[in-house]
C-alpha cells in the first residue's frame, strides 16, 4: 500500500483536535454531569450545557433510546449515556459538523446488516472547505464471532441529504460487532 500523505496530514488533524479539544472537554463534562443530569433529562440540558447534550431532539432524530432512559429516571444511566457513550454529542454535530448543500451517495461499506468490508473515501467541498469521510472495516472472527475493525476519520458524509448535517467523527474500534454480510 502507498504512503498517502493527505491522508496521514488529515489523521493527525483530526488526532490533533481530539486530544487537544474534544478529550479535555470530554473530561470535563464526565465531572460535572452528575448532578445536571439528575435535574434535567437528556435532550434538555440548558443552554450552557448544551454541547454535552444528545443532539437527536434537536435536529428531529428519533429520540426512542433517550426517551426510555429518561423514563428510566436513573440519574446513573443517563450520566453514562451523555457522559460515556454518547459524550459531546451535540458539539460534534452542531460545533464541528458541517451542513451539506447536496445529495451525498452512499455505498454498502460498514457493519450494519447489507453491508461489507471495505475502505471509504468521500470528498466534498462546501463553501471552499474540504470535508472528507475515510471509513475502513475489516472483519475477522473472535471466539465464534463476526468482529470488524473500524476506522472512521473526518465527518460522516455517506447517505446525507440536501440540509442534514455531517458530524465531526474520529473513532477507531479494533473489536466492533460486525453484523454484515
Amino acid at each position: 500500500m502507498k504512503f498517502n500523505m493527505n491522508l496521514f496530514l488529515r489523521i493527525m488533524k483530526h488526532s490533533t483536535t481530539f486530544l487537544g479539544l474534544i478529550l479535555p472537554l470530554q473530561l470535563f463534562g464526565a465531572l460535572i454531569l452528575l448532578p445536571w443530569v439528575y435535574s434535567y433529562d437528556i435532550g434538555k440540558f440548558p443552554k450552557y450545557l448544551r454541547w454535552f447534550d444528545s443532539v437527536d431532539p434537536y435536529i428531529g432524530r428519533d429520540t426512542s433510546v433517550i426517551d426510555s432512559l429518561n423514563k428510566t429516571k436513573s440519574t446513573w444511566l443517563k450520566y453514562c449515556w451523555v457522559a460515556f457513550r454518547n459524550p459531546l454529542n451535540y458539539f460534534g454535530w452542531m460545533v464541528l459538523g458541517v451542513r451539506v448543500p447536496a445529495n451525498i451517495p452512499d455505498d454498502n461499506i460498514g457493519d450494519a446488516t447489507g453491508c461489507q468490508e471495505g475502505f471509504r473515501h468521500l470528498e466534498v467541498v462546501i463553501n471552499n472547505t474540504n470535508y472528507y469521510e475515510y471509513y475502513y472495516i475489516k472483519t475477522y472472527n473472535f471466539m465464534n464471532q463476526k468482529k470488524c475493525i473500524r476506522i472512521r476519520v473526518g465527518w460522516k458524509l455517506a447517505g446525507l441529504t440536501t440540509g442534514k448535517i455531517a458530524q465531526w467523527v474520529l473513532v477507531v474500534s479494533p473489536f466492533h460487532s460486525y453484523n454484515g454480510v
